[in-house]
């Protein structure tokens, strides 16, 4: 299954979330989420987009870029866990410090 967002397809996403998966991220965060990303999510929701999106290099000018999106939702075995947007969070936020507000 294919979706399109703007100039991204996406491939195999998962459906939209539901208002209370859009809710728990923004608890996780502390913030309501942008308009912008949560219409992103309704189209977007975990996948991975047809290509490699290169993005400006990081602080010390290493290269990133993502190849897969993160579902709202809660994994297979029913946790946030690796690949949900509240597990990377998380993740993220112990890892590499990042602050409470960020998305991953």
């Amino acid at each position: 299954m294919l979706a399109k967002y703007k100039h991204i397809v996406i491939q195999n996403p998962t459906g939209p979330p539901d208002a209370s998966e859009i809710t728990a991220i923004e608890r996780e965060l502390g913030v309501t989420l942008p308009a912008s990303f949560v219409e992103f999510l309704q189209v977007a929701n975990g996948g991975s987009p047809e290509y490699s999106i290169n993005v400006p290099p990081g602080p010390s000018g290493e290269e990133m870029m993502f190849c897969d999106l993160f579902t709202a939702g809660k994994d297979r075995n029913g946790d946030y866990g690796a690949g949900t947007l509240i597990g990377e969070i998380r993740d993220h936020r112990n890892i590499f410090n990042i602050p409470v507000e960020v998305l991953p």
